[in-house]
């Protein structure tokens, strides 16, 4: 089993072996970079970051999610479309939710967007000032995590090795445009990653999930995922740890039982290195 990168150069190698060696169509990966070069700064967000952080780079095998600040400054969603259709992208393209697309190159899916499109942005949520200032958009404190493919430089909060080597998830930003969504990911963690999770998160998740059954979010998973993770014997066993922790150690870290229980502070993680 690989274990979790330990400092922030562990990771630097891991995210440099994905995007240069070959295997499993990764080169594609790269190519695809490469045209974008020229378009903006392009940075990889969140996701990609987290799994190769927590279990390498054979651990991730989901979609990479990409952001790009434009050289020239775009205020319609339409020059965007018509950067890409320049470099002959837009035969694979589809438009996404965001207002930017998901490429589907042959082994790899890509969802790529204009950095100021980004929802808790465009919200007001977060005012954006660089590339970095992402790193505040994600719901959970694993996701808050940026590489630019520009300057090669990691952003991310000041803790973030330490939570990622404890397993300790937290959110980040709660506003989020799909509530359930982060709450079937918080369980995936929970079963993927021995998630511990913060007793504010923990708190969030009982709240949330008192009104869902339990094959109720096994079905959204279903439709959510193409990656089974979740069984519904999984989330019965969540449902009932959530509730007993809701009653006698709701104050302190929900620790997998996998995991060696942490106390940890229940602090901002904001500042950025």
């Amino acid at each position: 089993m690989v274990l979790p990168a330990r400092k922030l150069s562990d990771l630097r190698k891991r995210l440099g072996r994905f995007l240069t060696e070959k295997a499993c169509g990764r080169d594609e990966v790269h190519r695809f970079l490469a045209l974008l070069e020229p378009v903006g700064e392009v940075a990889i967000l969140g996701g990609m970051i987290r799994d190769v952080a927590l279990a390498g780079i054979e651990g991730f095998n989901s979609d990479i999610d990409l952001v790009i600040e434009m050289v020239e400054p775009l205020a319609e969603n339409d020059q965007f479309e018509t950067v890409l259709g320049e470099y002959g992208l837009t035969h694979k393209a589809e438009k996404n939710k965001f207002g930017g697309y998901r490429i589907c190159l042959d082994k790899w899916k890509l969802d790529i967007w204009r950095a100021q499109d980004t929802w808790a942005i465009k919200q007001g949520l977060v005012q954006y000032n660089g590339l970095e200032s992402l790193c505040r958009t994600t719901f959970f404190n694993w996701d808050a995590v940026l590489f630019s493919l520009g300057n090669g430089k990691l952003y991310m909060p000041e803790d973030y090795m330490q939570t990622i080597n404890a397993r300790f998830l937290d959110f980040n930003l709660l506003k989020c445009p799909n509530v359930i969504s982060n709450i079937i990911k918080s369980l995936r963690y929970r079963e993927k990653y021995d998630a511990n999770f913060s007793p504010r998160l923990a708190k969030y998740v009982s709240d949330v999930v008192q009104h869902h059954s339990e094959a109720d979010i096994y079905q959204r998973d279903l439709e959510s995922h193409d990656h089974r993770v979740i069984t519904l014997e999984d989330i019965s066993k969540i449902y009932h740890s959530l509730e007993k922790h809701s009653k006698t150690n709701s104050l302190f870290t929900m620790a997998s039982e996998e995991v060696q229980p942490r106390l940890w502070s229940d602090g901002e993680h904001s500042r950025l290195s």
